[in-house]
């Protein structure tokens, strides 16, 4: 026997309006958890700059114990994992752990500036220029 029956509003599936309300509400989150998620990211790069600009400034450290001063901004950073050509500069290196210089997290070198007797590590944020402000901000040393 068929069942010509007419389904009642129970048996219906999601009106166009309940599928519609469910999207708006899915894509809000998702908007939300991505700015979220930014945020965090920006935030993390910050954090790891100053961390790797201080194991840097550590490395510089020991270096002037070895050498009596800072590395010339000639010789960079470079010096801190490579031994120098001329033999005049005593050298117990390297003084950091990895096998380059690292780079800040927006792929960028950083700036090594000798300050009288002291130096400053400098890494131009996002934007890689000069100044800035938030995300594009200069993290600096000391």
């Amino acid at each position: 026997m068929i069942n010509n029956k007419q389904p009642t509003r129970d048996e219906h599936g999601f009106t166009l309006v309940e599928l519609l309300v469910v999207l708006t509400i899915l894509s809000l989150l998702t908007g939300l958890v991505t700015v979220q998620a930014i945020s965090y990211l920006e935030s993390s790069k910050i954090s790891t700059t100053k961390s790797q600009i201080a194991n840097i400034a550590t490395a510089l450290d020991l270096y002037i114990l070895d050498a009596g001063k800072y590395p010339t901004e000639d010789q960079g950073l470079t010096i801190l994992i490579e031994a120098p050509t001329d033999s005049t500069s005593p050298w117990n290196g390297p003084y950091l752990a990895s096998k380059t210089v690292p780079k800040d997290p927006w792929g960028s070198d950083y700036v090594y500036k000798i300050t009288g007797r002291s130096f400053q590590l400098m890494s131009l944020g996002a934007d890689k220029v000069p100044g800035g402000e938030d995300d594009d901000a200069d993290i600096v040393s000391r």
